[in-house]
């Protein structure tokens, strides 16, 4: 996915692993695109973060923030996705 965020182009590449051995979430910077991992994040009951989890910094010093929630319902996963920035002191 892209994004723009204040004229910068944030891409955003979302990775579904069920195969992992706890549920979790990894986030790797690769060349001009974040790498986020959903590990384990196939139960139909739904799955979500708790509570924003950090992405990175703007250049102006704002912090870029994501809240996730997915169902997986049959093998399809329903992934609500938010990208939220933050002020220099958050």
């Amino acid at each position: 996915m892209f994004l723009n965020l204040k004229g910068w182009k944030l891409k955003i590449v979302v990775i579904f692993d069920p195969n992992g051995k706890e549920q979790g979430i990894t986030i790797r910077p690769i060349n001009d695109y974040a790498e986020i991992t959903l590990i384990k994040w196939d139960n139909g009951l739904g799955t979500c973060t708790t509570k924003p989890a950090e992405l990175g910094t703007y250049h102006s010093g704002e912090k870029i923030f994501f809240t996730a929630a997915n169902f997986c319902i049959g093998g399809t996963n329903n992934l609500t996705f938010q990208v939220l920035m933050g002020s220099k002191n958050d």
